[in-house]
């Protein structure tokens, strides 16, 4: 891998005499001890190998939107925008990649569905960088971390006691409800996991807390099916708080160097009283 981290670094260098720096089109090769990414709901920040621009078919139309993709592992996250805090776009899980021979810098991505998901990147370094790290994803064994990435079909109880049937994307702790499995769905519901629990007055049921109070009930259409999504849904609230506590943490640091930085060049040790020391001890 480290082999591969060089490869991209030179190849990266090439990138920017070749292209305009504001059109941002190379992708960007990402180390795991990187603390330059923002850690979000679609992507851990431990765990992100490249990210970038490129342009996506919609399975409708024979158009190309561009969308912001970030890879984990075997898993494409898109976005609309860089703004990776928010809830993805859409989420594809790979089996395979390809060129794609009738576009120019354009990658086929097959699914285990059988589904084809077709990319254009930006650049010809930009193509060659996504199809080898795509493929050195794929040839990378399986670790034995617990999925972070699930999704399937669900009955959604949201408002109106309406139950409406969702397809449901939950990747780290990020929630997101589509009106069908389609890479181009709309999204009608999306949020970060805060709690869950068995939800007693359906069959199969179990009740989500999301970010900013809301709440949803789902049921399933089986036991082991409920006790999988319950799996996965604790594993995404475990996720969530251990990103919060980060967070805290790497504010409350950077708070108390800040208010050392402000005290420091107004103070000397003469001048300081004894009772004068309300600073913040960590």
């Amino acid at each position: 891998m480290a082999a591969i981290g060089i490869n991209f670094g030179r190849m990266m260098r090439r990138a920017t005499s070749d292209v305009d720096k504001e059109s941002q089109n190379t992708p960007q090769h990402v180390s795991r001890s990187s603390n330059s990414f923002r850690g979000s709901e679609g992507s851990d920040e431990s765990d992100i190998q490249m990210k970038g621009w490129m342009r996506k078919q919609k399975e409708t139309l024979r158009s190309w939107p561009r969308r912001y993709f970030t890879l984990n592992g075997k898993v494409l996250t898109y976005f609309d925008s860089e703004d990776i805090s928010r809830p993805p776009r859409g989420v594809i899980k790979f089996i395979d990649v390809s060129s794609l021979t009738t576009e120019d810098n354009g990658l086929s991505l097959h699914q285990a569905s059988g589904k084809e998901v077709r990319l254009i990147a930006d650049t010809h370094v930009a193509y060659s960088a996504w199809l080898a790290v795509l493929s050195a994803a794929l040839k990378k064994p399986e670790s034995n971390k617990k999925p972070s990435c699930k999704d399937g079909w669900a009955h959604c109880l949201i408002e109106d006691d309406v139950w409406t049937r969702y397809y449901i994307v939950v990747n780290n702790d990020g929630f997101s409800c589509f009106e069908s499995e389609d890479e181009d769905s709309e999204l009608a519901l999306s949020g970060l996991v805060r709690s869950v629990a068995e939800w007693d007055e359906k069959r199969f049921g179990l009740v989500v807390g999301l970010s900013k109070g809301r709440k949803i009930k789902l049921t399933f259409d089986s036991t082991e099916e409920k006790m999988s999504w319950l799996l996965s849904l604790e594993f995404a609230v475990s996720f969530g708080n251990t990103r919060i506590k980060k967070d805290y943490t790497r504010k409350l640091a950077k708070t108390a160097s800040m208010s050392m930085k402000e005290v420091a060049p107004t103070t000397s040790p003469g001048a300081i009283k004894p009772d004068a020391d309300d600073g913040v001890w960590i």
